[in-house]
C-alpha cells in the first residue's frame, strides 16, 4: 500500500512539473474545444429532424467551423436547429477571435491577473513576438472584433427586418456578422445562400467590409493604430513605418480589390 501512495505522489510531482509549452497549450485547448463542439452537435436536439446526426458529420463540422474553413457536410440551414446554429456560430467565434482571447474576456470580467504563463501563451496566440503591452493589444482586440461585429449585425438586422420580422433578422443580423467578420463563409439564410442579394449594394458592402476587416487580422490592426497615432505630428510619411507584414497585407488587399 505505501508502494502504491508513493507511486502516485511520483506521478503528480512529475505532473506539476512537466511544462508545456505555449505552441501545445493552444494545440491542446483548440482539441478541446472541436471536442466539446462534436459533442454538442451529435445531440439530437441541435438537428432539425431531432435525430443524431453521428459522430464523423459532427466532428467535420466542428473543426471547419472553428478553424473557419468555411466547409460543411450540410446546408447549416435546413439540418442544424437553433442549438445547433448557436453551437456553431459559438466556435466560429472562438476561432475566429483565438480561444485565448475568449478565455481572457472572462478574465477580465472577473478582475483577475494575468500571469508571466498566460502573456506568453496570449502573445502566442496573436502571433506577437514581444509580450510588451500584450494585454492591451487583447482589449484592442476585444473591443475592436465586438465594435466591429455589432456595426455588421445592426447594418443587417436593419436590411433583414422587413421581409423576415424582428426575431429572425437579429439572429440573422448576428450569424453572419459575426460569420463574415471571422471569415468562416457559413450561412443560416437557405439553400441559395446569400445568392439572392448578390444585386444588394448594402448587404454587399458590409459582408464585404466584414469580411477584409476580419481577414486583415488583428497584428495589422494594431500596427495602424500605431501609426495612426503619429499622423497629425508627422503626416503620411508615418505610413512608412508600418512593419513588412502590414505593408503586405494591406498592399495586396488593395490589389485585390
Amino acid at each position: 500500500m505505501r508502494k502504491i501512495h508513493e507511486g502516485f505522489r511520483a506521478i503528480r510531482r512529475k505532473y506539476k512539473t512537466a511544462k508545456l509549452s505555449p505552441t501545445q497549450i493552444i494545440s491542446l485547448v483548440f482539441a478541446g474545444i472541436i471536442l466539446t463542439g462534436t459533442l454538442l452537435l451529435m445531440l439530437p436536439i441541435s438537428s432539425r429532424s431531432g435525430v443524431s446526426c453521428g459522430f464523423r458529420p459532427a466532428l467535420f463540422t466542428a473543426t471547419s467551423a472553428t478553424c473557419v474553413t468555411g466547409l460543411s457536410l450540410f446546408d447549416t440551414y435546413t439540418q442544424w436547429s437553433g442549438f445547433g446554429q448557436t453551437v456553431i456560430i459559438c466556435l466560429i467565434q472562438i476561432g475566429g477571435l483565438g480561444f485565448m482571447s475568449a478565455a481572457t474576456l472572462f478574465v477580465f470580467f472577473l478582475r483577475k491577473r494575468i500571469g508571466l504563463k498566460q502573456r506568453l501563451v496570449m502573445a502566442q496566440a496573436l502571433s506577437v513576438s514581444d509580450m510588451d503591452g500584450i494585454v492591451h493589444l487583447q482589449k484592442t482586440v476585444l473591443k475592436g472584433s465586438f465594435a466591429i461585429e455589432g456595426i455588421g449585425a445592426a447594418i443587417l438586422f436593419v436590411r433583414f427586418l422587413p421581409e423576415y420580422g424582428f426575431g429572425n433578422a437579429l439572429k440573422w443580423g448576428l450569424f453572419h456578422s459575426v460569420s463574415a467578420f471571422c471569415n468562416a463563409g457559413i450561412d443560416i439564410l437557405s439553400e441559395n445562400s446569400l445568392a439572392e442579394y448578390a444585386l444588394h449594394p448594402l448587404m454587399n458592402f458590409t459582408t464585404s467590409a466584414l469580411v477584409i476587416l476580419g481577414g486583415l487580422g488583428f497584428v495589422v490592426w494594431w500596427d495602424l493604430l500605431r501609426v495612426l497615432k503619429e499622423l497629425p505630428r508627422k503626416g503620411l510619411r508615418t505610413f512608412r513605418f508600418l512593419t513588412l507584414h502590414s505593408k503586405i497585407a494591406l498592399t495586396f488587399t488593395a490589389v485585390l480589390l
